[in-house]
């Protein structure tokens, strides 16, 4: 695995922004960082809270890396670091299995944390933020509204629309996007093709080095996307049926569909132009719809990879199909 530094790929905006407040240390009591699935949001937030908790201080993003607390593999050793995330059950939770959100038990347990004294700046890190449940995120934003000088919050998702309007209105939001390739070409062994088949989340570059096998399933998605941009409907319907359940590879597969889709978009006009940018909503409509958890991902996914089909074909069949 590749040491914090090298990991810190793209985002030179959020970089100079953060290590900006690090070194004038104007930090805010509460982040948000958000955007897409595997593009560094993670990555960025664990450097940036070992930056405020680095003994050296020196507004670096990931710490100085030599102090004792660097020297700290998990953070939560020191009492200097928390962390939610689905999944887990809190301490006398009554059940054990793995959950898909954050529970009320979870932010209880956060809450006795924060209760123990401590003169240091700690870090609370909140993954996959939109998976808090109701009363979970109602307990974490009684939390927010009684803000403590020694702890900062970051809370981390690809879908911040899901998340509490009162929270969001308490943090201050920062985007991660796409990395560009030639930002990705600077990360040791990535190949044009690792590049390629990424489709700018540096999480999906850095698994496919450490697992070369992974490659071969990326190829894979690249040929099913594009069976579905250039195929029958039949073809679509396979792509949706494969994808519906796997957010990241349906995410991915549509990355590569869009790149095809520009290609042929700028050589349109008139009616079919007009044909396209409409199906192109109604694919973006459904893309949307499949990062809410009260839809069926299957008819969402059917709406999406039919609608994002090759212009051509799409002149003949002129219907659209919508949910």
């Amino acid at each position: 695995m590749a040491n914090m530094e090298a990991m810190l790929v793209g985002h030179l905006r959020a970089t100079h922004y953060l290590e900006a407040i690090l070194k004038k240390k104007t930090w805010a009591h509460g982040y948000l960082f958000y955007g897409p699935a595997r593009v560094g949001k993670e990555t960025f937030a664990l450097a940036f809270g070992r930056s405020l908790v680095c003994e050296k201080a020196r507004g670096v993003l990931g710490g100085c890396g030599r102090c004792e607390t660097c020297q700290i593999s998990d953070l939560r050793l020191a009492n200097r670091f928390f962390c939610l995330r689905p999944g887990a059950a809190a301490v006398g939770d009554q059940e054990k299995e793995p959950k898909k959100t954050i529970t009320i038990g979870q932010v209880r347990e956060l809450r006795r944390w924060l209760f123990l004294a401590s003169e240091k700046i700690r870090v609370v890190l909140i993954d996959w933020a939109e998976a808090l449940g109701g009363d979970a995120a109602n307990a974490l934003l009684k939390i927010l509204e009684e803000p403590s000088g020694g702890t900062v919050f970051i809370l981390i998702s690809a879908s911040p629309e899901y998340i509490l309007p009162t929270v969001l209105s308490r943090v201050a939001p920062i985007r991660f996007g796409l990395v560009a390739d030639k930002e990705m070409q600077k990360i040791e062994g990535a190949t044009d093709e690792a590049i390629f088949l990424s489709r700018g989340r540096p999480g999906i570059l850095f698994s496919i080095l450490e697992n070369r096998e992974l490659l071969a399933e990326k190829k894979k998605l690249q040929k099913i996307a594009e069976m579905a941009y250039g195929g029958s409907i039949a073809d679509a319907f396979l792509a949706a049926k494969i994808l519906a359940d796997d957010a990241e590879d349906r995410e991915v597969a549509l990355g590569h569909i869009l790149a095809h889709f520009r290609k042929d978009f700028i050589s349109l006009e008139g009616a079919p132009l007009a044909g396209a940018i409409g199906r192109a909503k109604l694919g973006l409509r459904a893309f949307a719809a499949l990062q809410a958890t009260n839809v069926n991902p299957r008819l969402a996914a059917d709406v999406m990879f039919l609608n994002f089909r090759q212009p051509i074909s799409m002149l003949k069949d002129k219907s659209k199909i919508t949910i």
